[in-house]
């Protein structure tokens, strides 16, 4: 498998049976998920997505427009379709995931399940429109205030400047109304995961998810917006599941 900038393969298992893909939250690096490597079954490989302008690439300019991102990351990671494949995305990363997910079904390649974890349906408006542009003090006020990403992003400052091009690029990606591809339902079984406490993400803000997807779960976690990382063992109930289900298909 040729190398990518644009996931990592460290976690890649040459006789698995399943490609797992993790897309990361706003501002997030393929990093956020080096901790599920002990909670995987032998037969799934995990290949974190490595977006610009984040760790590694902070170098690198970060791409605020959706449809340019999934078109280069379809470029990037359909050799991974090689193998029955589940996208997984948090937040931001789930509306990117739905995007890759409809992109791989329409070129039929394997796609055998979709995990939306923290976001809204796709088609609900977005909350948060031109907060892109505020002030640096508004914009970690908002920041703050929502929840919206790691509090440690906007506490320290050295933080803050190294990863706040990114951030408002990723804010302004959620931001897809004029661009966004609103899909009709598919063949593809769904996993829908919140939070209780989520400020952002209410119950009644994903169900819409099942107009999307053929077969749709939902499973609640006690936790806010990154609840994802707050008990990875009990994440891991409800994921080693899907990824059991999908093996014997």
């Amino acid at each position: 498998m040729p190398k990518s900038l644009w996931y990592e393969d460290r976690f890649m298992r040459s006789d698995s049976e399943i490609n797992l893909i993790c897309i990361p939250y706003a501002g997030g690096g393929p990093q956020i998920f080096y901790k599920w490597a002990e909670y995987l079954p032998e037969f799934v490989s995990m290949f974190p997505v490595y977006l610009p302008g984040r760790f590694g690439r902070i170098k690198e300019k970060p791409i605020s427009n959706m449809r340019k991102l999934v078109d280069i990351l379809v470029n990037e990671i359909s050799v991974l379709t090689n193998k029955k494949t589940i996208i997984f995305g948090h937040s931001l990363g789930a509306l990117i995931g739905y995007q890759l997910v409809y992109r791989f079904y329409e070129s039929g390649l394997n796609i055998n399940h979709f995990i939306s974890s923290g976001c809204r349906a796709p088609d609900l408006p977005y909350l948060y429109e031109g907060l892109f542009l505020k002030s640096d003090d508004d914009f970690k006020r908002a920041l703050i205030k929502i929840g919206a990403t790691k509090p440690e992003f906007a506490f320290d400052e050295t933080i803050y400047k190294v990863f706040s091009k990114s951030l408002r690029a990723d804010f302004k990606l959620a931001e897809w109304k004029i661009e966004r591809d609103l899909f009709q339902k598919i063949d593809v079984n769904s996993t829908v995961l919140y939070g209780d406490k989520d400020v952002i993400v209410s119950e009644s803000d994903i169900k819409g998810w099942s107009n999307f997807f053929n077969d749709v779960e939902y499973h609640s976690f006690s936790g806010k917006h990154f609840f994802i990382d707050d008990d990875v063992s009990k994440l891991f109930t409800v994921l080693n599941n899907v990824f059991y289900q999908n093996k014997v298909r």
